[in-house]
This record gives structure tokens, sequence and C-alpha cells, in this order.
């Protein structure tokens, strides 16, 4: 699945290669096949979510062929892509599915068994990923953070602050403990964008947050997950660039 823009970080994308000519590629809620919307195999939308309504939508589709499907919680929609073209707006509305997550689904219409290859970005896609959006799923390839708008790993006593557009996260837990994180703006905003969603109902329970320069140990890429649930308040102290 794709995000629209590293600020939304309720909206999702993913791409599955098709391994089979009857096939269905879509989203479900929490209930399983009771609420579903998936694009079929014969071009058709079936929105299962509401009544099980059967539309039009795009061209058939079968073995080899890659469909893309991108999620936007916030604006409350879902666009399927056929090997990498846009097949355009529907009427699925994700919020209507049952429960507070979304989940990606494929399935076939036989009995037998098969398999399908997907990619929520742990790999490079087959087609660009849509203008504005996302991977779901960050590749891990580790990025160095710029010197100039870091901290100093030899600065033990916080007298030196860096300097650039970023700032702290506090986030305090439940449990009464504090995490604290060095973010740039666009990953402060992330975040923000994600407690927002979520406190509004909307997209995943958990967000991951990149430790940067407190990746001790021989890791390529280390994440801390908060819960939002078990977050009662965070606080952001931005750097002066001055």
């Amino acid at each position: 699945m794709w995000i629209p823009s590293a600020l939304n970080i309720s909206a999702h994308a993913s791409t599955v290669k098709v391994s089979h000519s009857i096939s269905l590629v879509g989203i479900t809620g929490e209930s399983g096949p009771k609420y579903q919307a998936y694009y079929g195999y014969s071009g058709e939308i079936i929105n299962k979510i509401t009544s099980d309504v059967r539309t039009a939508y795009g061209p058939m589709f079968g073995l080899n062929d890659v469909i893309g499907v991108a999620l936007d919680l916030d604006n409350d929609k879902i666009v399927w892509y056929k090997n990498g073209v846009s097949l355009g707006a529907n009427t699925v509305k994700p919020s209507e599915l049952e429960g507070t997550q979304v989940f990606p689904m494929v399935a076939n219409g036989t009995g037998g068994k098969m398999t399908y290859e997907a990619n929520f970005g742990a790999s490079d896609f087959k087609y660009p990923v849509p203008e504005g959006f996302l991977p779901y799923q960050e590749s891990g390839t580790s990025t160095t953070p710029d010197p100039s708008t870091t901290p100093d790993p030899s600065d033990t006593d916080g007298t030196s602050q860096p300097t650039g557009d970023r700032a702290i996260l506090t986030v305090t837990m439940d449990n009464g403990f504090d995490k604290e994180f060095d973010l740039s703006k666009k990953e402060l905003n992330a975040f923000i964008a994600w407690y927002d969603a979520k406190d509004a109902g909307r997209g995943a329970s958990f967000f991951a947050i990149d430790k940067h320069n407190n990746n001790k140990g021989p890791f390529s890429n280390r994440k801390d997950y908060v819960i939002f649930n078990k977050i009662l308040t965070f606080e952001v102290s931005e750097y002066s660039t001055k």
C-alpha cells in the first residue's frame, strides 16, 4: 500500500503480483469476509461492506498482472491500480468497515490453493509509487543523519544543541515512563498526524519512530513502536535555528 505523504500516516498502499487468473485484491475489516471491498479479476469492484454490490470499474486482470492499492483513510477513499495505471475514483468508503483497523486482503475465486507475491515497500516497487504517496512499509534502508542537525555523540552534558529544522519529542507512557526522540520536523509532523487520526478513530494502533543516532549495536535500522492507548501525553521542544 502507498501512503499519501509523510504527513498523512493514516493512508497506505501495497502491490500484489497475481499468480492466478481468478483473483481478488482489496481491503477487509476486523470481521473478515462479511466486511470487504476488493477489485476482482472480472474488472468489477465487489463491495461487501454494506451489501454485496458489484460495480464495473476497470479492465480484467490475470496471471502476472500487478495490482496496486492506494488507501487514504483521512479522505475515506481507496484507488486501485493495474500495472501502474490508476483505475480512478469509486464509491468504496473504508470508514464503513467494521472495527477500527483496516487490513489488506487477497483471495481467489476457487477452492484451490494459490500463492501471491505482495509488496508493502520492503523492496522496490515494479511501478512508481503514485505522486505524493509513500510505501506503507519502509524499505529498511539506513539513512545517515545530517551531522549539522543531529546531536554530537560526544556531548554528554547537554550544553550544546544541534541547529536545523528539528525538535525533541517526549512521549509519556501510561506507566509514567518517558520516551525521548530527536526528530526532524517532517518526522514530528508524521507522528502528530498519526496521533490526531487515531484519536479520531482512524489508522494503525501503533507508530514507528526512528531512533537515529541512538541506534546502538550492529544494526542498519532501529525503531521504537509506541502504542496509542499507552500514551498519556507528549511534549514537543523545538530547537532554535539561530
